[in-house]
């Protein structure tokens, strides 16, 4: 979901979950992991979009041991449309 901020800037939430199996060895305290997380970036005309990013990474507590994990990143989207887009069609 893409929120406009207006003058091209769209905040962008996320949230999602999995499942991490601790037998590679890295052990996160639980197996269901959660993910949340928010971009910021500026709009361009052509679509595309430059932005920063932040998430959290974690089992949300439940269990005792949670060594979750924050991350920064910057971000640059194209959106698909100008990827796949056909050309117009000629007139008769």
């Amino acid at each position: 979901m893409n929120l406009q901020l207006g003058r091209g800037w769209v905040m962008t939430p996320s949230f999602g979950g999995g499942y991490y199996n601790a037998s590679s060895g890295l052990d996160l305290g639980f197996d269901a992991e959660f993910r949340s997380g928010i971009e910021i970036s500026k709009r361009f005309r052509n679509g595309h979009r430059l932005g920063l990013s932040f998430a959290h990474l974690s089992n949300g507590s439940l269990s005792d041991k949670n060594p979750g994990t924050e991350s920064f990143g910057i971000v640059y989207s194209i959106p698909l449309d100008f990827i796949f887009r056909t050309r117009p069609a000629s007139p008769l």
